[in-house]
């Protein structure tokens, strides 16, 4: 990976940071709910990394969870969570846990949506405990329906001391486009919450960037607009830009294939 700082994002890591005070500084007890959004590859998990990595004071509880995009099941976010958590000591059904982490060896009965939903819940509950915590939904176009209905129940739980980050592609490009776009409603409906939607780079900032890969010197206007032309200002497609042709100087990146 090439080394490039967050160029063209540093509003909204401060906004980020702006969101973390009113739950970490001031006693908030309910969540501070941010919805970041933008296409594919223009960073809202290397944001998202970014902004968690320089919050302060640090985070007393951090859960991050995504979806499994090959193989889904009903509670994919919070399974992920569990997989790398000792539940052992949760005071929750063991049973419950089991379905909830996706256990191989969870019982053949199972609880009603409802009732499952809420124990889902409280296990976040028990594991976020006095907080601060934050809570990290990656990839939110392609979770099951239980995660979404978790996510919104999390957005809106009373005695909940967290900031809940959520990184979505937009809903035309979901597993469920109706259902995320009413998620993400719901979710930017909460009071005070953050919405940052990520838009490619532009010309100066691919220029920085060079800048910064390069050397000390400014890039030739040309090549850095050439560049911006064949990546699209897309700072996935830059990177990787910048990897293939890792040492072949500048105009390796618009002459060769």
């Amino acid at each position: 990976m090439i080394p490039v700082s967050m160029v063209g994002r540093v509003g909204e890591l401060a906004e980020l940071d702006r969101a973390w005070s009113t739950v970490a500084g001031t006693g908030r007890s309910a969540p501070a709910v941010t919805v970041i959004t933008g296409a594919a590859g223009v960073g809202k998990s290397r944001l998202v990394a970014a902004a968690v990595e320089g919050l302060s004071p640090r985070p007393a509880v951090i859960l991050t969870g995504t979806a499994r995009v090959h193989d889904p099941a009903p509670y994919d976010w919070l399974a992920a969570v569990l997989s790398v958590r000792d539940v052992g000591a949760l005071d929750l059904p063991s049973d419950a846990l089991a379905w909830l982490a996706q256990h191989p060896a969870a019982p053949r009965e199972r609880y009603a949506p409802g009732t499952l939903l809420r124990l889902a819940v409280r296990t976040v509950r028990s594991l976020v405990g006095a907080g601060p915590a934050v809570l990290v939904v990656e990839d939110l176009h392609d979770l099951d329906p239980a995660s979404l209905n978790l996510v919104v129940e999390l957005a809106t739980a009373p005695q909940l001391p967290a900031l809940l980050v959520v990184a979505s592609r937009p809903p035309v490009d979901a597993v469920a486009p109706d259902l995320t776009r009413r998620v993400l409603a719901r979710l930017c409906g909460v009071r005070g919450a953050v919405r940052q939607h990520l838009g490619p780079l532009g010309v100066a900032e691919v220029a920085e960037i060079l800048t910064q890969v390069y050397g000390d010197s400014p890039p030739p206007a040309r090549v850095c607009a050439d560049v911006w032309q064949r990546t699209g200002g897309n700072p996935y497609a830059l990177t990787e830009l910048l990897a293939v042709h890792a040492g072949r100087g500048l105009d390796a990146l618009v002459r060769e294939p």
